[in-house]
């Protein structure tokens, strides 16, 4: 019984050192990523900054549910997260610019859902007077706020 108990231990102990070399593996190609997409992106100063939105899907089962959209754009590099009830997904972006309209490419799947993959854009951040809107197919119809005329409301924090 002793020699099981230890064989299992051991076991254990070399599935979470495998788990934690994945993991090293996983933060590395993230880091790959947007330093590839530091190759493609130019630097659109007036497009830089942090971008945040929230899609509410209402109260289910007693929860709030819904998920927060993050972009954050730099000279360096333009990673999109989306995090919340039942989605969470990391990809790295190339960003084409068109007027006030700014097409985000994907790039790399990085973390989570991969439907980005398949999306063109996979997001479009539009600026009209003073206020930013995103477009996505991330962004169900079953969202409790509709849509405006240029998209979604996303707040520009940085």
């Amino acid at each position: 019984m002793k020699t099981l108990f230890i064989s299992l231990i051991a076991i254990c102990i070399g599935t979470a050192c495998q788990s934690n070399a994945n993991l090293g593996a996983s933060t590395d190609s993230t880091q790959l990523a947007v330093q590839s997409a530091a190759l493609v992106n130019e630097n659109h100063a007036d497009w830089n900054g942090k971008y945040v939105a929230y899609f509410s899907y209402g109260n289910i089962g007693g929860v709030n549910a819904g998920w927060e959209l993050t972009i954050n754009i730099s000279s360096d590099s333009i990673v999109a997260t989306g995090e919340g009830y039942q989605m969470y997904f990391k990809d790295a972006l190339k960003a084409v610019p068109s007027g006030n309209k700014l097409a985000l490419m994907h790039l790399k799947h990085l973390e989570g859902y991969q439907q980005g993959v398949k999306m063109k854009p996979e997001f479009t951040i539009v600026k009209d007077k003073g206020k930013f809107y995103v477009k996505s197919d991330w962004i169900g119809l079953d969202v409790l706020e509709k849509p405006k005329a240029n998209g979604y409301l996303m707040e520009k924090v940085k």
